[in-house]
């Protein structure tokens, strides 16, 4: 799941969301199938680790692709990808507020 730096974003549609302490899935917005890739804003106070795919998923700080605190990663969408999972670094009560957003 490389990270891909993109000069420009248009985004089709965006999500708010969450993730705690144990991994968790939201739906990618929009149309996943024809947008090339998710931007992902970490609006929390800890960093949080996403993987993208299709259900059953779930990641852990070892198998994602980690959002420090404050940051955002654009990354490409997989073939066939539905879903982000992903799970904060904070304790059992210290969620991370994401923003997800397809687009190309």
């Amino acid at each position: 799941m490389p990270s891909t730096p993109q000069p420009s974003f248009s985004v089709d549609a965006a999500v708010g969301g969450s993730f705690g302490f144990a991994s968790s899935v939201i739906a990618l917005p929009g149309t996943p199938a024809s947008d090339a890739c998710v931007r992902i804003a970490n609006l929390g106070p800890t960093h949080v680790t996403v993987k993208l795919g299709t259900l059953p998923l779930s990641v852990t700080q070892s198998t994602g692709l980690t959002v420090l605190a404050g940051d955002t990663a654009f990354l490409t969408i997989p073939a066939g990808a539905t879903h982000v999972a992903g799970v904060s670094a904070g304790g059992p009560s210290n969620a991370s507020t994401v923003n997800i957003a397809t687009g190309t």
